[in-house]
């Protein structure tokens, strides 16, 4: 890219204004990673997050503003995925003609070969909705790299892939995560580490914003879930962590706690809101 004098910086305008979520969660063009551990309803959380972004809708009481979606997924089968969407989309009206799906079990994203496919997916979507800003969900990350996620140099070729797709196309990511095996300390309690839990800490250095997701009711019911806003760059201000309850029948979450930040609580990771 040329160098810029202050005036030509100032002057420039990205082809989309705005975000994809409010309060600075996804500005567009940047990297939102939700991890957690397994059965904490993050690919359900994908599916809705896509739904709503794709219709502008709110997103647990933030605003958004509507996008194409591109929801890239390489765990289920086909079929036990449009089963999962067909039941969270049975209580959407109108369904969103600029949301699209993509099952692809073989993608390798740290690989030309696999950075081609998803990049010849985004031309298609942009094709299809060409008035939009595109975002991609990537679920899940371990599946969709050939390399080791542990290892920092494996995962920096499916960062930096993600990366060049970003400045190519301008297009905003959400990535679908594990975290790492439960750390106790010595009394038994449960040690949490926010966003340094990802497994494999190459994502927690380079995203944007972290959303941790651990399940409340792990003996009965399966179904309440805390999200926290474990890293969020581009705030400017303190953001409530909330729980929610996924509904098995619908797959649609409710809210059902606010947990509102001390003004003067610290925040959880040092480079949070960090705006000097």
């Amino acid at each position: 890219m040329p160098i810029e004098s202050i005036q030509q910086l100032l002057a420039w305008q990205p082809a989309y204004k705005g975000f994809v979520i409010d309060q600075g969660i996804l500005p567009l063009e940047t990297r939102l990673v939700i991890f957690g551990s397994p059965k904490a309803w993050k690919s359900i959380l994908s599916i809705h997050t896509a739904f709503t972004i794709a219709l502008g809708l709110n997103w647990f009481g933030h605003k958004t503003e509507r996008a194409a979606v591109l929801l890239f997924q390489v765990e289920l089968p086909k079929g036990e995925f449009k089963k999962r969407v067909l039941k969270y989309s049975n209580n959407v009206a109108p369904l969103p003609s600029n949301l699209f799906f993509e099952t692809s079990p073989y993608a390798k994203l740290d690989t030309s070969y696999g950075l081609a496919g998803l990049e010849k997916s985004i031309l298609d979507v942009q094709a299809r909705a060409p008035n939009l800003p595109v975002v991609i969900i990537l679920d899940p990350a371990y599946k969709l790299m050939q390399g080791n996620i542990a290892d920092e140099q494996d995962t920096k070729r499916f960062t930096d892939n993600i990366d060049t797709l970003r400045i190519r196309y301008g297009v905003t990511t959400i990535i679908v995560h594990h975290s790492r095996k439960i750390h106790l300390d010595s009394g038994g309690k449960v040690v949490e580490l926010g966003s340094e839990d990802m497994y494999g800490g190459e994502l927690q250095k380079w995203c944007d914003t972290a959303i941790g997701a651990k399940l409340l009711n792990p003996f009965a019911g399966k179904d309440s879930v805390r999200l926290s806003f474990d890293l969020v760059r581009n705030a400017e201000t303190l953001l409530s962590d909330f729980e929610v309850k996924w509904s098995r029948q619908t797959l649609h979450p409710e809210v059902t706690r606010v947990i509102t930040p001390e003004p003067d609580e610290p925040p959880t990771d040092l480079s949070v809101r960090n705006l000097a």
